[in-house]
């Protein structure tokens, strides 16, 4: 449950943005420090150098080899299906300039509806809602959001940029009246324009940061080697002016506006409808689909409603694409992202029992409010148990009961959560005779001192994957 001191921890990691915001719109607006061209280059100089080495310093402190790739699927097919409506939008829009028209608006749609501010804002609010694994997959979110997302849109970028600088060429050649010239004029001018656009991708830095950083940590947690400090610090002192920088930058470009609210109240609702209500919803078919359910599901949600992303705003700034519709979604948006979000949190807390995990008719039972002892057993072997559960038993047994309770829906509670910070969550195997040992008959997780505790209380069997788990509860007295 969310607190006055996580509500104050979510405004203490807010209220810098504003900072660095302010700033940039006062050297601007009152005290005339930079000109037009000045707060370009701003703009670039975060665009080429603090948000690439933030992308890296950020992806290379994961663990990669501990992904929950379900969770990532899902928010993948979430961002497929914004892809494929604004696609059906625009391909409905017609030829000529209302196509390009279309198209533009396609690009922007999509980061206002799929891209978010996963760090900022979303690891201490999901951190302080559901814990340290839900702080986990939001990482995990955001540095796929880095290496994937944001290159994609990039790649978008220059090739809009670039067919609308090939079009002249081949409009010369349909005023000239020669439909054939005209034709071989575009054949001739496509396969150049996709040279150029791969080109241009190549060489900006953001496409391969997050890569490398990923490809670093694959190596670290690999053979368990550390970062030499002088890379480490060279790599910081860049990655920290990443997100000031970038809030400086969108003060610069408010400052030379007429208007705060530069791109008036028809967009700003528009944007505000695509990131706290299509970009959610579309999450929630994804993770429905894929059969997240319980706390995943709801983390998923939730995770799609946070404020638009910084980063959004400086590469439609570098690219001239309403850059006016991103600050004023990064701004406001940011402002009312925390009541939005513990509203989602409360009503998705009231639909709880619509989101677990379903399981036969004949083995449901009425699960206790509070328990004493949970044992999970299940017939395989347990580094399959594992696997599933994206963890690693022998690094992070405090995680491994709380991870399996949350995925197959079982309750969360404040007898369950003393029980397992205890430190008596952990992976054993029992032998065929009921003995422990190394033996690999069953692979269970127990909260509860060794050896388990009798069978008794409530039993069920729920499906995790490939796997069946038979879950024995006991309730509190």
């Amino acid at each position: 449950m969310i607190g006055w001191g996580d509500v104050y921890k979510v405004v203490a990691a807010m209220a810098p943005l504003y900072f660095a915001l302010g700033l940039g719109y006062g050297s601007v607006r009152w005290w005339k420090l930079f000109t037009p061209d000045q707060c370009d280059a701003v703009n670039r100089l975060v665009a080429y150098f603090s948000v690439p080495f933030f992308a890296f310093d950020f992806a290379a402190r994961i663990d990669p080899f501990a992904l929950s790739y379900r969770v990532l699927a899902a928010d993948a097919l979430a961002k497929l299906a914004v892809v494929l409506s604004l696609a059906a939008w625009a391909a409905a829009a017609g030829g000529g300039k209302g196509k390009d028209r279309a198209v533009s608006w396609c690009i922007t749609g999509f980061s206002l509806a799929a891209l978010n501010n996963t760090l900022v804002v979303g690891v201490p609010l999901l951190d302080a809602m559901y814990g340290k694994w839900a702080r986990d997959l939001i990482v995990q979110i955001s540095v796929v959001q880095i290496i994937v997302y944001f290159p994609a849109l990039l790649l978008a970028f220059e090739a809009r940029r670039a067919w609308g600088a090939g079009k002249p060429a081949a409009a010369e050649g349909a005023a000239a009246g020669d439909v054939e010239e005209s034709g071989e004029t575009a054949a001739r001018s496509f396969w150049p324009l996709v040279r150029a656009v791969w080109m241009k991708v190549a060489r900006n830095p953001n496409v391969y940061a997050g890569v490398l950083g990923v490809a670093w940590a694959c190596v670290t947690n690999r053979w368990h080697i550390e970062t030499p400090s002088i890379i480490e610090g060279s790599v910081l002192v860049m990655s920290k002016t990443g997100v000031g920088l970038a809030m400086f930058s969108m003060g610069l470009f408010m400052a030379l506006q007429e208007k705060i609210i530069v791109c008036g109240a028809g967009p700003t609702l528009l944007g505000m409808a695509l990131r706290f209500v299509a970009g959610p919803a579309a999450t929630a078919a994804g993770a429905v689909a894929l059969g997240l359910r319980g706390d995943v599901l709801r983390l998923a949600i939730i995770q799609a409603a946070l404020p638009q992303s910084i980063t959004t705003f400086v590469f439609a700034k570098e690219y001239a694409l309403h850059a006016d519709v991103l600050s004023t979604a990064v701004i406001f948006g940011t402002l009312a992202s925390l009541p939005v979000l513990i509203v989602y949190y409360i009503v998705l807390g009231l639909v709880r029992e619509h989101l677990t995990m379903p399981i036969a008719a004949s083995e449901k039972v009425q699960m206790p409010e509070t328990v004493s002892c949970l044992r999970l057993r299940t017939d395989g072997h347990r580094k399959l148990l594992a696997r599933h559960c994206r963890i690693r038993p022998a690094r992070e047994p405090g995680t491994a009961l709380d991870f399996l309770r949350m995925r197959i829906g079982l309750p969360r509670t404040d007898a369950f959560r003393r029980s397992n910070a205890a430190g008596c969550s952990r992976f054993r195997n029992r032998n065929t005779n009921g003995s422990w040992s190394g033996g690999q008959e069953n692979a269970v997780a127990e909260a509860g001192e060794a050896p388990p505790i009798p069978s008794s209380g409530v039993r069920e069997t729920r499906s995790l994957g490939q796997l069946q788990l038979l879950v024995e509860v006991t309730p509190s007295a």
